[in-house]
């Protein structure tokens, strides 16, 4: 098993992050932070990124979008 990318702790699944809907990296991440990622990803990402682009002015497309991936 490689290292958590964030804790070093052994990992036990993946985090991808998407930039403008192309997958730029995948991380290894421990238990702890793949379930932070994926209560992120679902209690709603969508609708944080929208009023996020909307308070700052910017494009949605520009915030970075996170996808867990429980398959090792």
């Amino acid at each position: 098993m490689s290292p958590c990318a964030v804790c070093r702790e052994p990992s036990v699944a993946y985090v991808q992050v998407f930039l403008n809907r192309k997958k730029r990296k995948s991380y290894p991440v421990c238990i702890k932070h793949a379930l932070m990622a994926y209560g992120y990803e679902q209690l709603g990402q969508d609708w944080g990124r929208t009023n996020m682009a909307r308070a700052f002015g910017i494009r949605k497309g520009t915030i970075l979008r996170v996808k867990v991936s429980l398959s090792l």
